[in-house]
């Protein structure tokens, strides 16, 4: 009888074949039963813990095992993957000094606007003071 593979099973099948391991080698390296694996393969779901576990071990990104996005295998594309992030993290913190600069840069401005308001509240309420004498 054939068993049918998902392609959550495929991605399981093209690691360990990457990794030069057994089914029941992860099986082992997880503390389960060949059987759960073969199960998996075949669409059940492994528990979100297990599946962490198995990532690790086959040495690919959580996302991918179950999604199928992307997989990073290599040093050169993690450190590119590193890359981008930080590129986006320094852009984002860039843009955040930008903005306080600019908020630095009109407080002088918003301070003065606020001073003129309050001299000509008091002046007008000096007005009325007077006139009620």
């Amino acid at each position: 009888m054939e068993t049918k593979t998902t392609p959550f099973g495929k991605r399981i099948e093209e690691r360990l074949k990457s990794l030069k391991l057994k089914q029941s080698d992860l099986a082992d390296l997880l503390g389960i039963h060949t059987n759960m694996i073969t199960y998996w393969k075949q669409g059940k779901e492994p528990g979100l813990y297990k599946a962490y576990q198995m990532s690790l071990i086959l040495k690919c990104e959580l996302e991918w095992l179950i999604e199928g996005d992307k997989i990073i295998h290599t040093k050169s594309d993690f450190r590119q993957e590193i890359n981008i992030r930080r590129k986006s993290e320094k852009d984002l913190l860039n843009n955040f000094v930008q903005c306080f600069k600019n908020m630095v840069d009109t407080y002088p401005y918003i301070i003065e606007k606020i001073r003129k308001l309050e001299n000509e509240k008091s002046d007008d309420s000096s007005e009325e003071s007077v006139k009620l004498d």
